[in-house]
């Protein structure tokens, strides 16, 4: 059952020492704050009755705003409730902010892209961003309806894409974004589910070009003779970390600290997917990070220097990843060219790479999408099928590791 409380929030004060007013409402365990646009000293607050004390010259003013704010919101949630429509905290609130607005595509995605960066998912707020950037770089009305997003005008922006020539693959990028932000849309009411052009629209893919190494290349790539403590050596140990950690993304890797060994193992949890982790590190792994004076270090510091020990927030930590990414990625293609081995790598390519091997050693399929976190085949058999357990994937890695 929906609960509703007006809070002052005390986390943090404006400068003239006030804090805001907000309406907190609470449903299945989750919580959506909406503010009241009243800001208050805190001795100027009544936290037992959640109103405004006499003391403040325009308390009954503001204590009539509150009543109907809390009223308007309860009769939001009596609406959903009379029509049987399941709910959230976030979208009561999102439905009464929205009110009799009709918004634009463009509104409602800028509004969606914020959420996500508020809820810390910042990759995916960066594509839906650049999606909407390219979709009102090629349609100039920024008033765009939703329904006005049909068949006819989705194919005309594909077409001015393929004219530019973008690949299929990033054309596809930009489409499952704007399908995602459509899908949302019509979730929270703001269009009719019959306006939906995806139904006959198909978004187009192309099978990308293998990007795995065979074994002979990996095992050159490592022991290529580098000056130690270079740049593109210190890169190339990044790249061989990620493989002897089962493809590791390279943002994981960036963020992953001492606290996250435990009992001789790597523990994370991936960001793409949220799936947990548990890798065994092999004598390669702990060769590199031996070199990066781990065991030195406190709990909380990273274990690579991706990122900088003075970056704060999750932001910047997360620019000082993608920054580390592009300049790990320009340093191996420098690497492979002096090796002469001609493929146009990134540090994603320890993931497929390590499958690549796996599979040239004869191990099956299902074993290797285990270890990979993926789903069995089928997602609703794979449920049936018992889990490998790590003593077995610890045992492969091991011996794809040194790549004999």
């Amino acid at each position: 059952m929906a609960s509703i409380k007006i809070v002052l929030d005390k986390r943090r004060a404006k400068t003239d020492g006030t804090y805001p007013v907000k309406l907190r409402l609470t449903h299945q365990s989750k919580t959506s704050n909406l503010s009241c646009n009243i800001y208050l000293d805190e001795k100027e607050w009544d936290l037992k009755r959640q109103e405004v004390k006499p003391s403040h010259q325009n308390y009954q003013k503001l204590n009539f705003k509150l009543s109907k704010l809390r009223l308007e919101i309860q009769e939001v949630i009596l609406d959903f409730e009379s029509k049987r429509k399941p709910f959230s905290a976030h979208s009561i609130i999102d439905t009464y902010k929205r009110g009799a607005i009709n918004y634009s595509f463009k509104q409602y995605a800028e509004i969606q892209i914020q959420y996500l960066i508020d809820g810390g998912k910042l990759g995916t707020a960066r594509t839906y961003k650049n999606s909407i950037d390219k979709l009102f770089s090629f349609c100039k009305n920024k008033q765009l309806r939703f329904e006005e997003i049909d068949y006819s005008f989705l194919e005309k922006f594909q077409n001015s894409m393929l004219k530019e020539g973008l690949k299929v693959n990033s054309i596809s990028v930009y489409m499952r974004s704007i399908r995602a932000i459509y899908n949302r849309g019509i979730k929270s009411g703001i269009v009719d589910r019959v306006y939906y052009p995806f139904n006959d629209f198909q978004i187009k893919s192309e099978k990308t070009v293998s990007r795995a190494l065979t074994k002979k290349e990996m095992k050159l790539i490592q022991d290529y003779p580098l000056k130690i403590g270079s740049s593109i050596w210190k890169n190339r140990e990044y790249f061989i970390l990620a493989f002897n950690l089962i493809g590791i993304s390279f943002v994981d890797l960036a963020f992953l600290k001492r606290k996250n060994i435990v009992d001789g193992r790597i523990i994370y949890k991936r960001k793409k997917t949220g799936k947990n982790y548990s890798i065994k590190l092999t004598k390669k792994a702990m060769a590199v990070l031996k070199y990066f004076k781990v065991a030195e270090k406190s709990p909380d510091e990273f274990l690579l220097p991706i990122i900088k020990a003075d970056s704060k927030s999750y932001a910047a930590q997360l620019k000082n990843s993608r920054q580390g990414y592009r300049h790990c990625n320009r340093c191996l293609k420098r690497l492979i060219k002096e090796i002469g081995i001609e493929k146009d790598i990134t540090t994603y390519w320890s993931r497929y790479s390590w499958a690549n091997i796996a599979k040239s050693y004869g191990y099956s399929k299902d074993l290797i999408a285990e270890a990979l976190g993926h789903e069995y085949g089928n997602r609703v058999t794979g449920i049936y099928l018992d889990n490998y357990g790590n003593d077995v994937i610890d045992k492969a890695n091991s011996k794809i590791s040194l790549l004999k």
